[in-house]
């Protein structure tokens, strides 16, 4: 198929994409309703080895953040800052947890969260996010296996002060030896397409600028396919050679008689 005269109604990331998990059952069209991300009361909470700032020497205040004492804090008057927490070794998480300490000059802020399994690859598992000082901040996100993970902490104003008390993280933990692989379930789910379009092709990878292996093209005439609420069901064993401690990413791109459209923005779990 041609990739060129993309018609304008498919320009930029016109996808809204999501993952979740569960068991393999009936027809891999079979549309699934996202469950959420990062919730449930069998999260664990996963212990934190040690915290730093990457390439520089952190204030012995940022171990506060870690020290399981809602008394101590650490706080900064930067405009950005960020730290990285270590689990040890790659673990299975989906949520992390700040208990925000309320400050006289503290305000608004954002913060964003990647991931790593080698402490050079990232990635963004929540991006540019609002919050306020004083709160308690409980975020979710897809379940991924990762061994660090990169809060990034930026002001809105310049005369805000940030100060939290804790940093904690969220999973079911084992990243690298949970569960079987056999009978293992991915639902990608995704907004349909504008205008007019005649199918889909879905790719997968590793990572997300690696999500570039073709595994599916879809019909919107495809008996079982819902084209108001499109979903595929992939089996991580058979489908995807996915193995319990791998990461995997999928981007779609929609197509008609016009051409392709452009790169949907990736979406990624762990197995």
């Amino acid at each position: 198929m041609k990739s060129k005269n993309y018609p304008a109604i498919f320009l930029g990331a016109i996808f809204s994409l999501a993952l979740t998990h569960g068991l393999m059952t009936g027809n891999a069209l079979a549309h699934s309703p996202n469950g959420g991300k990062g919730g449930g009361s069998s999260l664990a909470k996963i212990q934190i080895l040690d915290i730093f700032v990457p390439g520089a020497e952190g204030s012995p205040s940022l171990y506060n953040l870690i020290d399981n004492n809602a008394r101590t804090r650490w706080k900064t008057g930067r405009a950005s800052d960020r730290f990285v927490l270590d689990l040890g070794l790659a673990q299975r998480v989906s949520q992390i947890q700040m208990a925000l300490d309320k400050h006289r000059k503290s305000g608004q802020h954002r913060y964003s969260v990647h991931i790593s399994q080698d402490g050079m690859n990232w990635l963004p598992v929540i991006k540019n996010r609002r919050f306020n000082s004083g709160r308690f901040v409980k975020a979710g996100f897809n379940p991924i296996n990762a061994r660090y993970l990169r809060i990034s902490l930026n002001r809105i104003s310049h005369k805000d002060v940030l100060s939290i008390r804790e940093v904690m993280v969220f999973g079911r933990g084992g990243g690298q030896s949970g569960g079987g692989p056999q009978g293992q379930k991915l639902t990608l789910q995704w907004a349909p397409s504008p205008g007019h379009v005649t199918g889909y092709l879905v790719f997968y990878g590793p990572t997300p600028s690696m999500a570039s292996t073709q595994i599916s093209d879809v019909s919107l005439s495809e008996p079982g396919f819902n084209a108001q609420a499109p979903s595929m069901q992939f089996d991580t064993w058979r489908d995807l050679n996915a193995r319990p401690g791998d990461n995997v990413c999928f981007r779609v791109r929609s197509y008609g008689a016009t051409g392709l459209s452009a790169w949907s923005s990736a979406v990624c779990s762990g197995v």
